[in-house]
């Protein structure tokens, strides 16, 4: 059985505005693997973690993984994903979610404290950030790399 886990975040500049900025990130702890990018679409802090979710369940379904565990500093992303917070907001997303987590045989979903140490969650954020800031570069606005 292929097991991975994942730490992901999302991050947004203006959170709230007309001209938010969002991106998202993940890093595969077994492959050191990452990837990161622009989010397409509303642009929010929470699009950015459920983006970052969505892409890391479909990097590890497309490896054919059996197991997968997310880390995720979003109580919002894993409270809404469990079915205790409303999904309504973004319910898009979340059914794009449910559609990849159903061809993984097991998916568990776990909270980390956000800017408390974590290595990797901080890797993630950093990730996150370093997407915001070579968009601003590069005036694109929608594309995501190999970072």
């Amino acid at each position: 059985m292929r097991k991975s886990t994942y730490y992901t975040d999302g991050a947004c500049i203006g959170n709230g505005s007309p001209k938010a900025r969002a991106a998202w990130a993940w890093i595969c702890v077994q492959s050191e693997a990452s990837r990161g990018g622009l989010v397409i679409g509303k642009q929010s802090n929470n699009t950015g973690e459920l983006t970052a979710i969505l892409e890391a369940l479909d990097h590890a379904r497309k490896g054919a993984v059996d197991e997968v565990t997310i880390y995720s500093d979003s109580q919002y992303a894993i409270n809404a994903i469990a079915g205790s917070w409303s999904r309504e907001k973004n319910r898009e997303l979340f059914d794009k979610i449910d559609a990849v987590a159903v061809k993984i045989k097991k998916v568990k979903f776990e909270w980390v404290k956000g800017h408390s140490n974590d290595p990797l969650n901080e890797r993630a954020d950093e990730l996150c950030r370093k997407q915001l800031n070579l968009a601003d570069r590069k005036h694109r606005p929608n594309y995501s790399y190999n970072i």
